[in-house]
């Protein structure tokens, strides 16, 4: 049912892009304001042409076309503040690793949460062919066990615990002064660790 997967958004991204609550989007459907389908699990999948008629009638800003952090996370334990400061402009949201097959060309850092990793549901291959085009982290690392492959790619950066709203607002300021300075990578918070 799913064939054209990069034609469909799930709820939380819908409600990202829009900058409202799953609830109001979940309730857009269900007026007929937003056409969208059910997966087998029950799930929204929201058609991204009826996203962009949203849009365009309320009068949204143009997407950038650069410089977007993505997130994929597992769980439902993302710091609040962050998901409540989500601005869709510079922060996408993702909850499932289906979702970055469909990533937007404007995407500049994915920070991954290593218990997908876990899961078998990211292939390593997988990873190094995400890393080879983005600034690639992966979060909660200290849940991976010292023989797990993802510690064996090169280069390669590990955030041992969760992030937050504050780090991703301290990410993000990095990321823009040195797109102004243009003097190369600045150093990131202590946090990131790289395995030597």
């Amino acid at each position: 049912m799913l064939n054209d997967i990069t034609k469909y958004m799930s709820a939380a991204k819908t409600a990202a892009d829009l900058a409202l609550s799953i609830g109001s989007i979940q309730n857009m459907v269900t007026r007929g304001e937003l056409k969208a389908m059910r997966t087998q699990g029950g799930h929204w999948r929201i058609d991204t042409h009826s996203i962009d008629a949203y849009r365009k009638a309320h009068n949204y800003r143009d997407r950038p076309n650069s410089g977007k952090i993505c997130i994929l996370h597992q769980g439902d334990d993302l710091d609040p503040l962050l998901v409540q400061s989500l601005d869709p402009d510079a922060i996408q949201l993702m909850l499932h690793p289906l979702e970055l097959l469909g990533i937007e060309p404007h995407i500049s850092v994915l920070f991954i949460d290593a218990r997908y990793v876990l899961q078998q549901t990211m292939h390593e291959r997988m990873i190094e062919g995400l890393q080879r085009k983005y600034k690639f982290f992966i979060y909660n690392s200290q849940v991976l066990p010292e023989s797990s492959p993802f510690l064996r790619i090169p280069d390669l950066l590990f955030v041992p615990g969760m992030i937050n709203a504050e780090f991703i607002s301290g990410y993000a300021v990095a990321q823009r002064l040195e797109q102004k300075t243009q003097r190369g990578p600045l150093s990131m918070p202590e946090a990131v660790v790289s395995p030597g």
